[in-house]
């Protein structure tokens, strides 16, 4: 167990590199805005996060989140669907009530992404405020009344 769970974290943390610009910790984002990952890095980038998804430890599963929708930020039109299915149902079916509410976050950022700004977003110093930060934006977009 503890082998396949270095070699998970082992895995997104070698396919979040053609993301993350050097920073350490939240990656930041000249380079990731300008789409710099290769589409071999970014396919292998998209199966190691689905696997992350799926993992027993509830770390890894955040985390995968985190890229995952990082990712879907930075590279809005690349086709994540098996990604996207398996973040709904972690929204509904995942092992703590912190990782259903990110997956509910992350569900509405990959049906609509352009309900937030990238760069506010990608520059939170690290994961909790990454979320926090997508959360304040999407409360101030689709709750805030319009007139």
């Amino acid at each position: 167990m503890k082998t396949q769970l270095l070699l998970i974290v082992a895995i997104l943390a070698t396919a979040a590199l053609p993301i993350a610009a050097q920073s350490d910790r939240a990656p930041q984002l000249p380079d990731a805005i300008l789409g710099s990952a290769t589409a071999d890095k970014l396919e292998t980038a998209k199966k190691n996060y689905l696997l992350g998804l799926s993992s027993e430890n509830d770390g890894v599963v955040e985390s995968s989140l985190y890229f995952a929708v990082r990712m879907r930020l930075v590279y809005p039109d690349l086709e994540m669907e098996q990604i996207s299915e398996e973040v709904d149902r972690l929204a509904d079916e995942g092992n703590t009530s912190s990782i259903r509410y990110k997956a509910h976050i992350a569900s509405t950022i990959f049906s609509s992404p352009s309900l937030v700004n990238v760069r506010q977003s990608c520059t939170a110093p690290d994961i909790p405020s990454f979320f926090i930060s997508l959360s304040t934006q999407l409360q101030q977009q689709l709750l805030v009344q319009k007139r």
